[in-house]
Formats: structure tokens, sequence, C-alpha cells
């Protein structure tokens, strides 16, 4: 029981979205080509201001529904002396609850600071991590059962986040069919691409959406093709074959 419950915590939460901890894993799905789509294009100064925003996504592994995932664009802030945007993400799947305070930088909605906090019974898990991306340096803490560990992940250039991939890619003014992005996460990179418009279907409703997968092939993401650029759909690769579905969204 105990490695199913290790499994679903590095697979549902580590890589939702992407791989983005020191532990990250994976994400994947197929895609169906809708022809003669005209793409959504977003100039820089009409990118929507998402502050309020709430996401709530049902997990799921295969056809069975294990928990809830949500995510809360909270207020503007200063980090540092840094520009910065506050979102919470809360996971509360099995006997696993865990909370990620993201501080990004509102620019490049790179992440700058974050803590989390991960209750999986009878453990209780402190992490915080530290973003230099001048200097492509993420120094990390965990504290766990008395004892504090500490870690630096150096990279070749900016260090990327797994939970806010999406809604950094959601940003991005003009979007199209071979569109593509390199990401660097803490202990893996690779490319995304977005192949192509289609229509799915969530809890939430129909939508037409982007279609992105990664290089390699672990996760696929489907953001709609609307003003709101609203992540609606994310899936895995792996033997679990665990989603994230789009219950609700409110501003």
């Amino acid at each position: 029981m105990t490695f199913i419950l290790a499994a679903i915590y590095f697979l549902l939460v580590e890589s939702v979205i992407m791989l983005y901890s020191p532990h990250g894993r994976t994400l994947l799905g197929p895609a169906y080509q809708v022809p003669e789509v005209c793409p959504l294009v977003l100039p820089e100064k009409q990118v929507p201001d998402y502050v309020g925003e709430e996401i709530v996504y049902d997990v799921k592994m295969g056809a069975m529904k294990i928990g809830t995932s949500v995510f809360h664009h909270q207020e503007r802030t200063k980090l540092g002396g840094v520009d910065a945007q506050l979102v919470v993400f809360t996971t509360r799947v099995v006997q696993m609850n865990d909370t990620e305070r993201i501080w990004a930088d509102t620019k490049e909605f790179l992440p700058l600071y974050i803590e989390r906090d991960v209750r999986m019974w009878p453990k209780y898990e402190q992490i915080t991590e530290s973003y230099d991306q001048a200097r492509h340096i993420l120094d990390i803490t965990k504290t766990a059962g008395g004892k504090q560990q500490t870690s630096r992940i150096v990279k070749q250039g900016p260090i990327h986040n797994a939970i806010l991939l999406p809604y950094q890619v959601r940003r991005v003014a003009k979007l199209a069919p071979g569109w593509s992005m390199k990401v660097t996460l803490p202990t893996q990179e690779f490319e995304i691409t977005l192949k192509s418009l289609e229509e799915v279907t969530v809890p939430a409703g129909t939508f037409t959406a982007f279609y992105f997968e990664s290089e390699p092939k672990r996760f696929a993401i489907w953001i709609s093709a609307d003003e709101r650029r609203i992540p609606v759909k994310i899936k895995g690769s792996s033997g679990l074959n665990y989603m994230m579905l789009m219950r609700s969204y409110s501003k």
C-alpha cells in the first residue's frame, strides 16, 4: 500500500503538468487533428488579468476519480524587490494532501520561490525552493521528521516549474500549430510542441483546445483556444494513466 501511495504521489503531484520538482516524472496524451482552425492571437498587452481565477480539477486514475486539485491565482506582490504573482496549488488524493504556494515573476511567469507542505499520513514534509533565475540556480530545503536536507541544482538557462508550465504557456501572445518551447525542469529537459487544435470534453464542458505534447512523449496538455486560455486537461503517459480534468472555473 505504501508503494502504491508513493507512486500516486510522484505522478500526480511532482509531475502534474509536468515534472517540476527534483523528483519529477511524466505526462502524455494522443492528438486528434482538427484541420483549418484559425488560432487565437493575443497581443501581449491584451493577455487577460488572471488574478482571482480558481480552476478545480478532478484527478483520475483511468476511469476512477481519486482526488481533486485546485489552482488559485492570488494577489500580486513583491518578492525581493521583484514584481511577483502568488498562486496556490492544492492536491488532495488518497491519503495525501499537498499545498504549494508559488511566487512567479509577472513578466515570464518563471518560479521565484515555493513553499510546499506535504501530508501523507503519517508523514509530514516541508519543502522550500528558492530560484535565482539570473544565475540559473535552484536551492532546495526539505524538512521531515526533525531532519533537514539541502541541495542545489545549477542549469544553463532559466529553470521552469511543472505546476506553472501550462499557465506560463497560456500567456504566449501567438499560438499556432508548430509552436514549440524548450523546458528546463530541475532534473530533466524536453520540448513541448503545439500539435493541433481539437475538441476536448471534460466535466466542465466541451472546448476547442490547443493540444500540446512533449518530446520525449511524457505528457499532454489541452488549453482552451479562447481569450481565457484555460488549461482544461492534463494527461500522463505512465501505466497508472492519470489525468486532471477541469470540473469548474471561476473568476
